[in-house]
């Protein structure tokens, strides 16, 4: 009885003889079970534009009492700060330096005194509206009245 099993197990591992290894073939050997080959990696497609890493920007700073790190003399409203940051805004929209603007009225006084230049800027450094409002603008563009925790900016973007 052995020996007539012998040959049933060859038949099953794919073996003419027991000892000859099964044989290349394309299809499989009959009963056996046979697996999908693997799907092929998903192609990789072009990455989203995005923003850039950094900018190079100048703003106004308008600030109001009770904003995040303004200076304890501050005593205007939030209401006061945007409607002045408007004014600002409307200044430069009739051809006034945001540079200028920014030495006489920016609240953020290390940087008003460089005419508003903050230098480069990535988005870990200033709040987000603000980054997210510098990276849209094209360089030489000015926002509009940008809303942080810290006050109501007008910035350029510099080339």
């Amino acid at each position: 009885m052995r020996a007539g099993l012998l040959p049933l197990l060859a038949l099953a591992l794919g073996c003419n003889r027991l000892t000859a290894p099964p044989e290349e073939s394309s299809s499989p050997p009959p009963g056996a079970t046979t697996l999908a080959p693997p799907a092929p990696p998903p192609v990789a497609s072009a990455p989203p534009p995005s923003a850039p890493v950094k900018v190079r920007v100048l703003h106004v700073l308008t600030t109001y009492k009770g904003a995040r790190r303004a200076d304890p003399s501050i005593t205007r409203s939030k209401e006061d700060a945007r409607k002045q940051a408007q004014a600002i805004l409307r200044r430069t929209q009739s051809g006034a330096d945001l540079s200028a603007l920014a030495r006489e009225f920016s609240d953020d006084k290390a940087s008003g005194a460089r005419g508003g230049h903050l230098g480069e800027i990535s988005a870990e450094q200033m709040p987000s509206a603000f980054f997210e409002a510098a990276a849209a603008l094209k360089p030489g563009e000015i926002s509009g009245v940008v809303e942080t925790p810290l006050g109501f900016h007008v910035l350029r973007r510099l080339p």
